[in-house]
């Protein structure tokens, strides 16, 4: 981590810098800068914290007499997702025309609440499986911040950053991921593209499909179509 941030982060954020506008302190950009070939860089930090009923509420008056019961769980919660720009919220001016991207975003039910729409803060409830997954944050990404920055800053680019959280990642649906399969053939577990591997050899690459073909009468006909198991994809590597 630290070779990584010496000789990789910082020297290039460092080259990335001189591209950055300085900000006044009314938060508008110094155009006085000597302009560059290049288009203006603007970081743009996302981050997200979540809030629940009962945050925060550690001390409490009571009577002498009586016994405070607290609640078991921090019962009902809500995850704000925003993106800080240098030197405020990204958010459109005023009299900046509002993307038609947002229009039709308000007006179709999705997953999630902007209460200013000119403002790419979005909320969202969480608990009883519903969480800010990957899909949330790249639906926010590409429908609300870039319509938003493209809007502000139409002559300007923008340098994305995020942190290493685990509700960003994503995978493919058919990712070969063995949290997604059967100890067995068949059941829920989703189908999966081919996988490969070396044969014994080491210099043969073998592709290995990862369901029975439907035409396999070597397996019961209840296998035939369905995705391989754990057992069976181990057993045909060796």
């Amino acid at each position: 981590m630290v070779f990584y941030r010496q000789h990789c982060f910082l020297p290039q954020w460092k080259e990335l810098e001189k591209r950055m506008p300085k900000w006044l302190p009314s938060g508008q950009i110094d155009t006085t800068r000597s302009p560059s070939e290049e288009p203006l860089l603007i970081p743009c930090t996302h981050d997200e914290c979540t809030f629940h009923s009962n945050d925060g509420v550690h001390h409490r008056w009571v009577h002498k007499d009586k016994h405070l019961i607290r609640k078991k769980s921090r019962v009902q919660g809500l995850m704000v997702s925003d993106f800080i720009l240098p030197c405020n919220r990204l958010e459109m001016p005023p009299l900046v025309p509002l993307p038609a991207i947002l229009e039709i975003r308000d007006l179709e039910p999705v997953p999630g609440l902007r209460i200013n729409p000119r403002q790419a803060t979005e909320y969202i409830k969480v608990g009883k499986g519903s969480w800010w997954k990957g899909d949330n944050l790249i639906d926010h990404v590409l429908n609300v911040a870039i319509p938003i920055f493209e809007a502000t800053f139409p002559h300007a680019q923008a340098l994305f950053l995020f942190d290493h959280a685990t509700s960003h990642t994503a995978n493919a649906q058919d990712a070969l991921r063995a949290s997604h399969m059967n100890m067995d053939p068949g059941g829920k577990q989703p189908p999966l593209r081919d996988g490969w591997y070396y044969k014994s050899n080491g210099a043969t690459l073998h592709t290995q499909k990862m369901s029975f073909d439907l035409d396999d009468l070597s397996v019961p006909d209840r296998w035939r179509g369905k995705p391989k198991g754990c057992k069976r994809v181990l057993q045909e590597r060796g």
